[in-house]
């Protein structure tokens, strides 16, 4: 199952998109807000929401450094991904109690629930891997804010 072409955005943290420390809560409204500037007619608000009341469930840190949150949305049409660089230390109620320093957002419209669950689960599989997940922190750097897109695109195309 190839990804990449769910890959809707790549950002590192950058402290202006931010008043104070961010928390979980903080940053799953920016996420919410970075979708709707990419997906036509979407409500930042709502799948802000969306991925709050999921988050409420259960927590979406799966270890190693990583969370997947992820909600459907019924306001969308299809599926997406997002890759986004947390701040050094991050504190996501994580399952390992070590920080987190990357979210993979996964959003998808009511529909495709099965598919939303089937690319997370893709996803934990990719980053089981120790090299892939090491060649996703060097493409993501929130201290120079430089992204490697086409490196992503890569892990998220991985084949074993």
């Amino acid at each position: 199952m190839r990804l990449s072409p769910l890959l809707t955005f790549v950002e590192a943290y950058d402290p202006k998109n931010f008043r104070g420390t961010p928390d979980k809560e903080d940053i799953l409204r920016y996420l919410g807000r970075l979708y709707a500037s990419y997906i036509h007619r979407a409500d930042g608000d709502r799948i802000a929401e969306a991925l709050i009341e999921r988050e409420k469930l259960v927590t979406t840190s799966v270890g190693k450094g990583i969370a997947f949150p992820n909600a459907n949305v019924a306001e969308i049409e299809g599926i997406y991904i997002g890759v986004y660089a947390l701040p050094e230390n991050f504190d996501w109620q994580r399952m390992d109690r070590k920080p987190v320093w990357v979210a993979i957002p996964v959003i998808a419209s009511k529909d495709y629930y099965g598919t939303r669950l089937n690319v997370t689960a893709r996803l934990s599989y990719l980053l089981k891997n120790e090299k892939n997940r090491e060649q996703l922190k060097e493409a993501i750097n929130p201290s120079s804010g430089q992204v490697d897109r086409r490196t992503i695109e890569s892990i998220l195309d991985h084949v074993p």
